[in-house]
């Protein structure tokens, strides 16, 4: 039996780069529309930061949709991959204090909002990096 699970995290050992771009490509896929999507609605998403609270609600709503749409092409290619998911992991906490805190009415409820999935799924990307299919592993070469 432990020969059998041994192969099993062998295999999934050396699919990790696989998969790390698969993660990579899933959360670009979301941002590059998302950004896309608030850039062109920008005086809509100011006026949303401006009910949420946000400080310079038109200055953060361009930084948040470009930040969104540059950080998606840049996941793609795996190009300041650390840089960019902790700058967007950053705008889920954000997203999180400002937006969706009210939701939560225990604890344990914050695993179920979206944006806790997203700052998950960047939190790997930070601290595994782009992984060997990427521009950011051509570069450290």
């Amino acid at each position: 039996m432990t020969v059998i699970i041994k192969k099993v995290f062998g295999l999934l050992n050396k699919g990790t780069a696989s998969w790390i771009f698969l993660l990579r490509l899933t959360l670009a896929v979301i941002f590059i529309q998302t950004g896309w999507a608030k850039l062109h609605h920008l005086s809509d998403v100011t006026m949303f930061f401006e009910l949420l609270g946000i400080p310079f609600p038109y200055y953060n709503a361009i930084f948040i949709s470009t930040l969104e749409f540059v950080g998606g092409i840049a996941l793609i290619l795996g190009l300041g991959t650390r840089l960019f998911a902790a700058l967007l992991a950053s705008t889920m906490v954000v997203a999180i204090i400002t937006a969706e805190l009210a939701e939560v009415h225990r604890i344990w409820d914050i695993f179920g909002l979206q944006e806790w999935s997203y700052l998950v799924m960047f939190g790997i990307l930070v601290f595994y990096g782009a992984g060997k299919l990427s521009l950011d592993e051509i570069l450290n070469r």
